[in-house]
């Protein structure tokens, strides 16, 4: 089944796409286009239905918030297509330009990514009415970057945010730079958070600030039972918080609990 749905916050267009083989979809990813900026492209198994949206509409560039298959798998079919360049960090440069390994959930899920050349971020991403300032907020990936829109209290933030009370972590997610990177953002003025699978159009700040809290007290749980002699498996069967057990199966491992817990224990 796929699903493509489209909305409009103020000058903000939203495309909303969603996959699965059969019943909804799993996870539905947004693209966002304002003044002529198209923020991500979307995954690779709705490659036809984001071109022929479009094909529907005025941009001439294309930012990526980072590497990741649901953010970056069209981009190269869309500079192809529209003939249009692709920016982002010199990490998720350097990650598009090589072929890399994807696991089987993520072929299932995502699709997978096409290499494209890019080109490096300016310090400013100028629309025609706008400038959307580009961030580092490393933690979800090493490539990591949200981008800030201060005269409207605009955040564009990948996948910094995803949700207040999270339950699974990536093997490759760093715990306290997700934290330092939250903090970041927390010094800037928005409302708005627009969160590739869950836009957050009002109170956004607070929301991330419920996450920074969510984070640092499951952090402490975790910690003053590790200290006291607990391992990862005990301390998973302990906290309050649940395995989700169909996302660690899925994913054979991928994303769990376990690497949530294993990431916030402090070794030092």
């Amino acid at each position: 089944m796929k699903t493509v749905e489209e909305f409009k916050v103020e000058n903000v267009e939203a495309i909303n796409l969603g996959f699965s083989y059969f019943g909804k979809p799993y996870m539905s990813v947004h693209c966002y286009l304002i003044d002529g900026i198209l923020i991500d492209t979307g995954q690779p198994l709705m490659r036809k239905d984001l071109i022929k949206v479009l094909r529907t509409k005025k941009f001439n560039k294309v930012i990526l918030t980072h590497f990741h298959e649901d953010h970056s798998g069209n981009a190269a079919e869309i500079k192809k297509e529209f003939n249009t360049n692709i920016y982002g960090s010199h990490l998720t440069m350097n990650n598009m330009a090589k072929s890399y390994k994807i696991l089987p959930y993520q072929h299932f899920m995502w699709g997978r990514t096409e290499l494209v050349d890019m080109e490096p971020l300016p310090e400013i991403i100028e629309g025609e009415n706008l400038l959307l300032k580009p961030i580092s907020t490393p933690g979800h990936s090493k490539d990591h970057t949200v981008y800030y829109e201060k005269n409207r209290g605009f955040l564009f933030s990948g996948d910094l945010f995803l949700g207040d009370k999270i339950k699974y972590f990536r093997r490759d997610e760093n715990y306290n730079e997700i934290i330092s990177s939250i903090n970041k953002i927390l010094r800037l003025d928005f409302d708005s958070v627009f969160c590739a699978h869950r836009p957050q159009l009002k109170k956004g700040k607070l929301m991330f600030k419920r996450k920074l809290d969510f984070l640092l007290n499951f952090k402490g749980e975790v910690n003053n039972l590790y200290q006291k002699g607990y391992d990862e498996k005990s301390i998973v069967k302990t906290i309050s918080n649940k395995e989700v057990t169909i996302v660690k199966w899925i994913t054979f491992g991928d994303a769990s609990l376990f690497n949530m817990v294993r990431a916030s224990i402090d070794l030092n």
